[in-house]
């Protein structure tokens, strides 16, 4: 049989504040996290869009000479 003292809902050791703290650490960086990606992912597509004008550009002006 189980007795309600062998139940452990939680860590003796657990502190709320400590993990408040530390989830509030962790959004932190997810928001840093995310806003390098944007910054990553629109400098490709950016390296991506100028590379297409540039050859597009190039096969022009040998087709005019």
């Amino acid at each position: 049989m189980i007795h309600a003292e062998d139940i452990l809902i939680m860590d003796k050791n657990f502190n709320l504040e400590n993990t408040i703290i530390e989830n509030d650490v962790l959004k932190r960086n997810n928001r840093a996290l995310e806003i390098i990606l944007v910054v990553v992912v629109v400098t490709v597509m950016g390296v991506l869009i100028a590379n297409s004008i540039a050859k597009r550009l190039e096969e022009e002006s040998k087709q005019r000479v």
